[in-house]
């Protein structure tokens, strides 16, 4: 008898396209593909122009579910994952036919407030419509999970549940050696956005290291100063697209190199670049703010600071990581151990089917109801 659950995989984002939402639908499918405990059907037309079709198929299904396209499947599948797709859950009438996920790494209600992202107030009923009609709601972090609950006064909190999402590489780097003795000490950021990313914060931190003596280096990607000429131990490499060789190169050879990666983020929802730096190696330095409290570990593969800790915190900071040199080696072993068990695709399918099979404590870090746990 196969026991292997059915599972349906939707998405508005077109899951073959590796650029479609930073590829993280991509990483989904690909992962989920990955489990022998599974068959999986992917539902949509995803081909050029495929959007269109896409969208005026569900939204038959919606009216009249497991009467739309492909209906006979549909009717077979035991569950439907349905990524950053809200407006795409639709009504069950009866017990027949799956049940539906929504994962999702944000409510607009967060975009509001930290990114000033300008979500429409329609974009909340949709939301609060996609949690009503969910029979499991899975945030990327326990944060969020919380903030749903706050926000969305009727929300069922026994169906809302966290997991981190996962590394958006194709394959995780092997184990790393050991670091090289800090002299000079490597530092990275990594952040579009230099003003909101806190690129100010770690530019200024590096400086005051080195007025300390403590000779240190860092290295920026992404963001960058208007006058980048007044931090004279930065190096500035620009926006890295890591679809192109040459800059992927660079990334992973810069990663691969630093000591530590130090991000003062004034505003984040889930930066998976902290499991990108960790897969190399490099703890994080980071900011409490959001759901990177789910990312990071204090002393296994980083450190978390207060949001409100200025450059000369963050230079404290790393200078007491760097007083304890075993300490020091002994996290960024550990940090590359964190990634691979924690903030893998892997892991996140893990975890995804560990829950929907109502079983969560096989998933060895599954954030159940908006709680951290594990």
């Amino acid at each position: 008898m196969d026991d292997r659950l059915k599972i349906g995989f939707f998405c508005a984002h077109d899951p073959y396209d590796r650029r479609s939402f930073s590829g993280t639908p991509s990483y989904m499918l690909d992962a989920l593909g990955r489990r022998d405990d599974i068959v999986l059907r992917v539902l949509g037309p995803y081909r050029r122009g495929y959007r269109g079709k896409l969208l005026s198929a569900w939204r038959r299904w919606r009216k009249t579910p497991l009467r739309g396209p492909e209906a006979g499947a549909v009717k077979e599948l035991d569950w439907v994952i349905v990524p950053v797709s809200s407006r795409f859950i639709p009504e069950r009438r009866g017990a027949a036919g799956p049940k539906f996920v929504h994962v999702t790494d944000a409510t607009p209600q967060f975009l509001r407030d930290f990114y000033a992202r300008p979500t429409s107030r329609q974009a909340d009923l949709v939301e609060q419509t996609a949690l009503d009609r969910a029979d499991l709601v899975v945030y990327s972090s326990g944060y969020m999970a919380g903030r749903a609950l706050a926000e969305f006064g009727g929300a069922d909190a026994a169906k809302i549940h966290a997991i981190s999402f996962g590394l958006n590489l194709d394959a995780l780097p092997p184990p790393p050696g050991a670091k090289p003795p800090p002299d000079p000490l490597k530092l990275i950021f990594i952040g579009k956005n230099w003003q909101t990313k806190g690129g100010i914060i770690a530019a200024e931190a590096n400086e005051i290291l080195n007025r300390r003596g403590i000779a240190s280096e860092l290295t920026v990607i992404g963001g960058r100063p208007d006058d980048p000429s007044r931090y004279g131990n930065a190096r500035f490499l620009g926006y890295l697209d890591k679809g192109r060789a040459k800059d992927y190169r660079l990334l992973t050879r810069s990663l691969s190199q630093a000591h530590l990666f130090v991000l003062p983020t004034q505003a984040d929802c889930t930066p998976m670049v902290v499991a990108e730096a960790n897969a190399h190696g490099v703890p994080a330095v980071i900011n409490e703010i959001g759901g990177i409290s789910s990312l990071v570990r204090e002393g296994e593969n980083g450190f978390l600071m207060d949001p409100g800790s200025d450059a000369a915190a963050y230079a404290d900071k790393i200078a007491r990581i760097l007083s304890d040199r075993p300490g020091f080696d002994a996290l960024a072993a550990g940090s590359y151990e964190y990634c691979r068990n924690n903030l893998t695709w892997d892991a996140w399918a893990r975890d995804m089917i560990a829950l929907i099979r109502r079983d969560p404590e096989k998933a060895r870090h599954s954030r159940i109801a908006g709680r951290e746990a594990g």
